[in-house]
C-alpha cells in the first residue's frame, strides 16, 4: 500500500499508523502533514486529508480517528476527527512545561496515548508523569511514573535548554522518550521509553518497558526491552504481547526484517508504589531496583 511520492496514495515521509479493525489503515505523512487513508479489503487507496501538528500520534476509536498533538491555543492534547478530516472536539491537557513555555510545543510536542474504558492515559516527551482525564474532559489527573535506570526527564532539563540555546544540541536527548503507550491487561498499562544518542552521525538507543497498575496504584519500572541499539527497531504492544521488528540476516547473511515476540508478565515484578507528584510536577525519585523480564 502506498510509495513513495506526493500523489493520491503516496507517502513521502510516513510516520505513526493506526489500523481500524480489518478495514481502513491510517498514515500520517509527516512530510505532506496529511493523513492517508488506505480501505484494506480492497487494497487500495481510501482517500486523505490534512492534519497540521508537530509529528501527530494516530490511534482509531469506534467510528473516529483520533490524533494526539499538542494545541496551544486550546489547550488540549488530542482531537477527533472523522474519517473525512473533520475536527469534531478537543481534549486532554497541556503539560507544565508547555503551559510555562509554549514555543516547547514546536519541537518537542509528541503525544503518545491510549484509551481505557472512558478514560484517556498520555504521555508527554516532556514530561516523566502519565495523565489521565475522561473522555472529552479538559481536566487531567497526573500520574508520575519513577526512573530507575533510564534516564526519565529532568524538571529543569528544558529550563537549561532555555536559558542557553547553544546546548540544546547536547541536552535534547538527555532524557528518555516515550514511544507507546497501551492497555496490556485489566487496568494496566505498558509504557515504552526509548534512551536514545548520537554515536558520530548514527543515532541509537534502548527502549525500557514500564507496567503500569491503575488498580493498585503502583508501577515495574524499567524492563530492558531486548533489541537491538542499531539500526533502532519499531515496537508495538498487542494485549500482554510486545513486538519487536528489527533487523536480522537470513542464511547468506543478507539483511533482512526479522520480528520477535515477547509476553510480558507481572509476577517477578519489584513493584513500587506510585509516588506524588512534586509541586513542579516531576515524579518523586524512588529508591533502585529490580525488575524481571521473562521472554518467550
Amino acid at each position: 500500500l502506498g510509495r513513495r511520492g506526493r500523489g493520491p496514495g503516496e507517502l513521502q515521509t510516513p510516520g505513526t499508523a493506526a489500523i481500524s479493525g480489518d478495514s481502513i489503515l491510517a498514515v500520517m505523512d509527516n512530510g505532506q502533514r496529511r493523513v492517508v487513508l488506505y480501505d484494506l479489503r480492497a487494497g487500495g487507496y481510501h482517500g486523505s486529508f490534512v492534519l497540521r501538528g508537530w509529528l501527530p500520534t494516530l490511534r482509531f476509536s469506534g467510528g473516529l480517528l483520533l490524533a494526539g498533538m499538542l494545541q496551544v491555543d486550546s489547550g488540549t492534547a488530542v482531537a477527533r476527527h472523522t474519517f473525512a478530516g473533520e475536527r469534531l472536539s478537543g481534549e486532554g491537557v497541556l503539560p507544565p512545561v508547555i503551559r510555562k513555555h509554549p514555543m516547547l510545543h514546536a519541537g518537542f510536542g509528541s503525544v503518545t496515548f491510549t484509551e481505557l474504558g472512558d478514560d484517556v492515559f498520555a504521555a508527554f516527551e516532556v514530561s516523566q508523569s502519565l495523565f489521565r482525564w475522561q473522555r472529552g474532559s479538559r481536566v487531567a489527573e497526573e500520574i508520575p511514573v519513577p526512573a530507575l535506570r533510564r534516564k526519565g526527564v529532568r524538571p529543569e532539563l528544558f529550563e537549561e535548554m532555555l536559558r542557553d540555546p547553544s546546548k540544546v544540541a547536547a541536552l535534547a536527548w538527555d532524557r528518555s522518550v516515550p514511544t507507546l503507550l497501551s492497555v496490556i491487561g485489566p487496568r494496566t498499562l505498558g509504557l515504552v521509553t526509548l534512551d536514545g544518542h548520537f554515536e558520530q552521525a548514527t543515532f541509537v538507543g534502548t527502549f525500557s518497558l514500564t507496567v503500569i497498575d491503575l488498580s493498585r496504584r503502583r508501577v515495574c519500572p524499567d524492563i530492558a526491552i531486548p533489541a537491538p541499539p542499531d539500526p533502532l527497531p519499531r515496537i508495538t504492544l498487542h494485549g500482554d504481547t510486545l513486538v519487536v521488528l528489527q533487523q536480522g540476516e537470513d542464511a547468506r547473511g543478507q539483511p533482512m526484517a526479522q520480528i520477535r515476540r515477547f509476553v510480558v508478565r507481572a509476577e517477578g515484578c519489584d513493584w513500587r508504589a506510585i509516588p506524588r507528584p512534586s509541586p513542579e510536577g516531576a515524579a518523586t525519585p524512588a529508591a533502585p531496583g529490580h525488575a524481571v523480564w521473562p521472554s518467550r
